[in-house]
């Protein structure tokens, strides 16, 4: 994923500790497991793959990213365009226990992404 053309360069991942300060809503103890890479190129191109330790804790990290992407769309609307275009395209999947998150670009290439990898793992993508 972090080779493809939309996240191979300027990523860092955030430490798991911090990701209750990223993603307001998401406690470290909800977790069992996280990738969360975010832009350092001053663009909101993100991925997250997170692992929470139940159905609920899912939910509420679904939640509480879903409420992170809309607070990103509405701080880019007015302040830059092709950030907006940008957010806007934010894909959140759920797949049991797994969130993850993309931020790619307008045509959603992210979301792509994930797809082609879970179809090429063969993973059952039932929720």
């Amino acid at each position: 994923m972090l080779t493809s053309s939309v996240y191979y360069k300027d990523m860092e991942e955030l430490d798991i500790s911090n990701i209750q300060e990223h993603y307001s809503g998401v406690t470290v103890s909800d977790v069992t497991n996280a990738k969360v890479f975010v832009s350092t190129d001053g663009t909101t191109r993100e991925f997250s793959i997170i692992e929470a330790n139940s159905p609920q804790s899912a939910d509420s990290i679904q939640r509480a990213i879903s409420s992170y992407c809309s607070e990103l769309v509405k701080k880019y609307q007015s302040q830059n365009a092709e950030e907006y275009d940008r957010t806007r395209g934010y894909v959140i999947r759920r797949t049991r226990n797994y969130v993850i998150l993309t931020i790619s670009d307008s045509t959603r290439s992210g979301n792509q992404l994930v797809d082609t990898y879970l179809d090429k793992i063969n993973y059952d993508k039932r929720s």
